[in-house]
């Protein structure tokens, strides 16, 4: 039963001690997974099996298959978040492109410091990703 069970034990053990985690680390290990993946079950329900706490309520599923199954859906999960990120990235600096080319220059003369400073950010962040450091 020992060597049956032993990883199932082990899951356990390790998964409790992520959740019980005070302050900002408790947040990060386990506040935010549910926020996750409570979405991205809702919105991808055949990719996704929802919280670890629910998924530990399921008898056909052992503690050690989910340490595994959950690890499979934080690649994914990163996966998709970095992808919509650089989209997004890549999408704002292909705005200002169109932006610049219809006035003739650079789109930051006309708008406000603040927003300078975030076009910058953004357009920066985009060639970073584009060809993997900052051109000056």
């Amino acid at each position: 039963y020992s060597k049956e069970r032993g990883p199932d034990a082990v899951a356990i053990v390790e998964m409790s001690q992520k959740m019980d985690r005070p302050g900002t680390a408790g947040f990060l290990s386990f506040i935010l997974p549910l926020i996750v993946d409570s979405t991205f079950k809702k919105y991808l329900p055949g990719l996704f099996t929802g919280t670890t706490t629910s998924s530990l309520q399921n008898p056909g599923r052992r503690p050690s298959e989910l340490v595994m199954r959950k690890r499979f859906e934080r690649v994914a999960q990163l996966l998709i978040i970095s992808t919509l990120v650089a989209a997004s990235l890549y999408a704002s600096a292909a705005v200002l492109k169109v932006l610049s080319a219809a006035f003739g220059g650079p789109v930051t003369a006309f708008l406000s410091s603040s927003t300078d400073a975030t076009i910058a950010f953004l357009v920066g962040a985009a060639k970073f990703l584009r060809y993997g450091a900052v051109a000056a």
